[in-house]
């Protein structure tokens, strides 16, 4: 059953799934730039709490899977979008550390700008100052 089907009728069974099987079952499972699946996954990533989604950011940092990278890439572009940055997702795909996680999860906690701006030396992110 596709992802976005399953979540419309089996919601509190989806939220029990690790990222990596919310990722496999999105599209087609297999994990990559406009693909079936990337599309699916962020369209679910739109729905999810966002505790959630930082429980789904922290799983790749700790249990490397296929495509694991791409996945956190598109978590972060979600709850970078959800505190309102001005993000831009793009298709080049880097590696993000477990700092920049939580400097990330430290300023949505703090509601406030990236603190030092520690995201703005990230490739795949363009953040604004502006403050909540």
């Amino acid at each position: 059953m596709p992802l976005l089907k399953f979540w419309e009728s089996e919601r509190d069974e989806v939220l029990k799934m690790t990222v990596e099987q919310v990722i496999s079952s999105a599209g087609d499972g297999n994990l990559r730039d406009s693909g079936e699946c990337s599309e699916e996954l962020r369209t679910f990533l739109k729905a999810v709490p966002s505790d959630l989604q930082f429980a789904y950011a922290r799983h790749p940092l700790e249990n490397k899977f296929d495509k694991s990278g791409f996945g956190l890439q598109d978590i972060l572009n979600e709850l970078g979008r959800r505190l309102d940055f001005d993000w831009k997702t793009v298709s080049t795909r880097v590696s993000v550390t477990p700092s920049v996680l939580t400097e990330f999860a430290c300023a949505a906690a703090r509601k406030c700008c990236i603190p030092c701006g520690a995201l703005s030396r990230w490739p795949v992110a363009r953040v604004s100052t502006k403050r909540f």
